[in-house]
């Protein structure tokens, strides 16, 4: 799935690819896309992507469930190449950009296709998952898991009491000590119930492949390290 924003000029070298992360979908750049904003349609091609698991892109949500292979970063990088040299016929971008797991695939398009990309804007970026974050993410799920609705691969309830609380104990980890320590108790309250509300969207097969391609990225891994 996808969405543009612009045109492309007449030498197709204007293209700006950008990704979402891992609680969102394409729609999650939409605030910084526009006239003198940091994504200018009036200058760019804007692709604003859905990488595999959510959006409008294939996710066990479309019927799999559970039989929905797990993906990695490099899986939502080669959909997205096959989207812009086979889907929309483009040889060249002018920049990959993203945030957190945005910007996981942004650095794994330029390490397997440098020659596409003329740049890369990483934001809040890292070469690998770190340990916190992967502690929180299997904390997570297995909460997650928890909930009497869930049943592994067929469930005929959403396990909502799952997903909320699995969503609560994420929004911690998406804020540093500082933030937490200058908001008032209620517009904590307010911050804290959006995570724990966008949580409960999510279809749990999704949420559970979604954080666990973003928990399990390792860029240098296939190298060795």
């Amino acid at each position: 799935g996808y969405g543009t924003h612009g045109r492309l000029n007449a030498a197709c070298d204007n293209a700006i690819l950008l990704f979402p992360g891992t609680a969102n979908t394409r729609h999650s750049a939409d605030g910084h896309i526009g006239p003198g904003r940091a994504f200018d349609p009036t200058h760019d091609f804007i692709i604003a992507t859905d990488a595999i698991g959510a959006g409008s892109s294939s996710q066990p949500a479309d019927g799999p469930g559970a039989a929905f292979p797990r993906y990695t970063i490099r899986d939502m990088v080669r959909a997205q190449h096959a989207l812009v040299m086979q889907g929309l016929g483009l040889a060249q971008l002018k920049a990959v950009a993203g945030a957190s797991m945005g910007a996981f695939q942004a650095l794994e398009w330029s390490i397997h296709f440098p020659e596409l990309a003329q740049a890369a804007v990483l934001m809040v970026p890292a070469a690998h998952a770190g340990a916190v974050f992967r502690t929180v993410v299997d904390a997570a799920l297995e909460v997650l898991m928890l909930d009497p609705q869930w049943d592994g691969p067929r469930y005929a309830q959403a396990p909502l009491a799952g997903l909320r609380a699995a969503g609560r104990l994420y929004y911690p980890w998406t804020v540093t000590d500082a933030w937490l320590e200058q908001l008032a108790p209620t517009a904590l309250a307010r911050e804290l119930q959006a995570t724990i509300d966008r949580a409960a969207r999510w279809d749990a097969w999704n949420f559970i492949r979604r954080y666990q391609a973003s928990a399990g990225n390792d860029e240098a891994g296939p190298f060795g390290g």
